[in-house]
C-alpha cells in the first residue's frame, strides 16, 4: 500500500534564540528518555484542536542511539463531532458516535536530532489527508516547557523540498497560472487606479487556466520560462512583482500541486511524499515497514545529508 509523508526541517526556540543540539543537558537523551511517557501520562485531550491522542503500546524501544533518531506511533482523534457508522453489508447505520467521541488514526513520526546542529528532521505520516504537525509541535512545545531548562519555548519548520519533487512538477501538466499582488508602488498605483484608492486597500490577482493542458504543454511551458504568455506593457507593469505559482498535476498522476515560480516563495511549497509500505491488519502502515523506509527515502536524496 502508499502512504504520504512529509519532511521538515525543525528548528527550537527558547527565549528567541535558537537551541543548540550540542549543548548539555542533551535534548536527544531528554526526548527519548521522557517525551512517550509525557504523553501517555497526560489526559490526552487537546481542546486548540479539539483532539485526543493515545500513544499505543509498542514492543519497539522507539530510538535509535547510533543515528540520534526518536520514532514511534501517535493515535489521534477529531473529537466534538457526531458520525454515524455503517457497514458495508448493512444498508442501515449501525452506530451514532457521540461527541466526546474520537475516531483514532495512527500516525508514524520519525524525528532526528543531529548532535552538533541546531535543525533537527521532523518526519510525519499523514492518514487520509490528515496531518499532525500541529499537534506534535504542540505537544513538544508544552513537553519542554514543562521538563526541560527553564524559558520560552517556540517550534519553528520549513519543508523540505526534494530535486526528484521539483523535477516532477515541472513535468506535470501545467494547468493554471495565477499572479498575484498585495500592493502595488504609488506610482504605478496612481496611474491605474483611481486615486481615491490607496495602494493598501487592494489586492489583484490574475488567473490564466489553460483549457488544452495536456495537448498545448509543450507552448505554454515555452511562454511561461520565457517570460512571454503576457506581451501588453502595461500588463507587464502591474504584475513585474507579483506572486507566480502554477497549478501542476504532479508527475503523470491526476493530483495537482501548487508550485511557486518566485523564488523568495520556494518555501511556500508544501510537499507530500509518497512510499510504499506493508499493510498492517487494521489497513495502516505496517509499524516496521514504514520504518524502514523513511530510513530508505532518506538514504536516496541528497537533501537529508545536512543531518548526517
Amino acid at each position: 500500500m502508499k502512504t504520504t509523508i512529509e519532511t521538515h526541517t525543525l528548528s527550537i526556540l527558547k527565549d528567541n534564540e535558537n537551541l543548540s543540539f550540542s549543548n548539555e543537558p542533551d535534548l536527544y537523551t531528554h526526548l527519548k528518555n521522557n517525551l512517550v511517557n509525557f504523553i501517555d501520562l497526560s489526559d490526552g485531550v487537546n481542546p486548540a484542536v479539539k483532539k485526543l491522542v493515545r500513544i499505543p503500546q509498542l514492543k519497539d524501544k522507539g530510538y535509535d542511539d547510533n543515528q540520534r533518531i526518536i520514532y514511534g506511533v501517535i493515535k489521534s482523534g477529531l473529537y466534538d463531532k457526531i458520525y454515524d457508522i455503517a457497514d458495508i453489508r448493512d444498508k442501515n447505520y449501525n452506530l451514532t458516535t457521540k461527541k466526546s467521541n474520537a475516531v483514532m488514526k495512527p500516525f508514524f513520526y520519525f524525528l532526528k536530532i543531529p548532535r552538533n546542529h541546531n535543525k533537527a528532521l521532523l518526519v510525519l505520516e499523514r492518514v487520509e489527508n490528515d496531518g499532525i504537525y500541529t499537534l506534535f509541535s504542540s505537544i513538544l512545545k508544552v513537553f519542554l516547557q514543562k521538563t526541560f531548562i527553564q524559558g520560552k519555548y517556540e517550534i519553528k519548520k520549513e519543508s523540505i523540498i526534494t530535486n526528484q519533487y521539483l523535477k516532477e512538477l515541472n513535468e506535470g501538466a501545467y494547468k493554471s497560472l495565477s499572479m498575484k499582488i498585495s500592493s502595488l508602488p504609488k506610482d504605478i498605483a496612481d496611474k491605474y487606479f483611481s486615486q481615491e484608492l490607496e495602494t493598501e486597500d487592494f489586492s489583484i490577482e490574475l488567473k490564466i487556466k489553460f483549457k488544452n493542458a495536456w495537448n498545448e504543454q509543450r507552448k505554454i511551458k515555452k511562454l511561461i520560462n520565457s517570460k512571454s504568455l503576457i506581451v501588453s506593457s502595461d500588463m507587464n507593469e502591474v504584475f513585474e512583482n507579483a506572486e507566480k505559482s502554477l497549478i501542476t498535476t504532479f508527475g503523470h498522476s491526476k493530483k495537482t500541486r501548487t508550485y511557486h515560480l518566485n523564488k523568495e516563495n520556494k518555501t511556500m511549497i508544501r510537499p507530500y511524499y509518497e512510499i510504499d509500505v506493508e499493510e498492517n491488519n487494521e489497513g495502516f502502515s505496517e509499524y516496521e515497514s514504514i520504518l524502514e523506509e523513511i530510513k530508505s527515502f532518506i538514504n536516496n536524496n541528497e537533501e537529508f545529508k545536512i543531518f548526517d
